[in-house]
């Protein structure tokens, strides 16, 4: 068991595995927030969104250079393939949705 400094509590590893889900799943609330805002101000209030769109993103990044750096995550050959899929199908479903906007605006 360690103790958290701050507040002097006990803590295991279970309480420490439930934290940081919980920080986890905030990260992905405030990150699919984000990105309806940017639909949001693009088709409704017809603005450019590229500042939270670039939080959003640069979340991931970080989130991701992390484990890789602390050896938190494996990078197999399948995992950069479905990493290089779903980023060529986000490209793809931002692609087809600009030209679905343009045309509808």
């Amino acid at each position: 068991m360690s103790t958290d400094q701050d507040e002097g509590v006990l803590c295991d590893e279970r309480s420490i595995a439930v934290a940081h889900a919980s920080h986890s799943r905030a990260l992905v609330f405030l990150t699919f927030a984000l990105f309806i805002d940017v639909m949001h101000r693009s088709a409704v209030r017809n603005e450019a969104a590229w500042d939270l769109l670039a939080l959003a993103i640069g979340s991931g990044f970080i989130s991701t250079a992390y484990r890789i750096r602390h050896k938190s995550l494996i990078l197999s050959r399948k995992v950069i393939w479905i990493s290089i899929l779903g980023m060529l199908l986000a490209a793809i479903v931002a692609a087809v949705s600009a030209v679905v906007l343009k045309k509808m605006g």
